[in-house]
């Protein structure tokens, strides 16, 4: 079952959304006034202007929501509730993109025709509204973050596939997925993190995709994950190649894959390995 198959109770998703904006008042991201000087509306940012979208949004009736008037909206929403750094912002931003993605099957299932039976261009979700709901729960800090992140990514994956394109999972996409990852420290969040780079990495040779290329974020993540894997060895219960190394041997045996890849002519990775690795580039 799709998670997006799931219906949203409005009124809890409205009082969740309120919680989280005040629950984390210090954010840096938001007005202590919440007000445009000489305007009296809230500032875009602010906790009130937060307050007042995420009702706007969660509860507005479907066939409402259009692409000229809600997607800088949408967007700023969740760009915030993302940096946020909370569960229940990440919860509420995965229900903004949920509330969008219903908006686009409706106008798909009544041919762009609002409720007042007027012909707009819809709101739909795009991979950037994703990428904002992956990167609010990589940087929630609760335990069940990567799964949810990887469940988004799998969604995305899933809908391109059946022909929507603009939400393709992109590099973007999969950097914070592995992100998600990395955070856990040990040796599952590290494997899990690798496997994400290694689809990458099959997504681009077998496409030669750029939008899915590998860059340094991805690599570095994944180094980094085993570098501060708390476990040292596994029980190679799960048959994987990293099982049984040690965290820090397996840091370096990607670094040395990383260096491996200038004959592939990846100039990116070339100019940061020199910058940080110049010992390795010389082998």
């Amino acid at each position: 079952m799709s998670l997006f198959d799931v219906s949203i109770d409005t009124t809890n998703s409205i009082d969740q959304a309120l919680q989280a904006s005040r629950s984390d008042r210090h954010s840096p991201s938001f007005s202590r006034t919440g007000l445009v000087s000489g305007s009296g509306g809230p500032q875009e940012g602010s906790q009130a202007w937060l307050e007042h979208h995420c009702r706007r949004i969660l509860s507005a009736p479907l066939g409402r929501l259009t692409e000229g008037n809600d997607r800088h909206c949408v967007s700023q929403l969740m760009h915030v509730l993302a940096s946020r750094r909370s569960k229940q912002s990440a919860v509420t931003a995965e229900k903004i993109l949920k509330r969008v993605a219903d908006e686009g099957s409706y106008h798909a299932l009544h041919d762009g025709v609002d409720m007042d039976g007027g012909r707009v261009k819809p709101l739909k979700p795009l991979s950037m509204m994703y990428n904002m709901a992956i990167d609010a729960w990589a940087k929630s800090g609760d335990r069940a973050a990567p799964q949810k992140a990887e469940d988004l990514l799998q969604l995305m994956h899933e809908q391109s596939v059946s022909g929507v394109p603009e939400v393709n999972p992109n590099t973007v996409s999969f950097n914070s997925v592995i992100y998600a990852w990395a955070t856990v420290r040990n040796r599952k969040g590290a494997q899990r993190a690798e496997a994400i780079l290694e689809r990458m990495e099959q997504l681009y040779a077998k496409g030669q995709d750029s939008s899915v290329r590998p860059n340094r974020r991805s690599y570095s993540a994944v180094i980094n994950a085993w570098a501060q894997c708390r476990e040292q060895k596994g029980n190679n219960s799960s048959g994987s190649d990293s099982e049984g190394i040690a965290p820090a041997e397996r840091a370096a045996q990607i670094l040395k894959h990383m260096v491996s890849l200038k004959s592939a002519g990846r100039s990116d990775l070339v100019r940061f390995l020199l910058s940080r690795c110049p010992f390795l580039m010389r082998a």
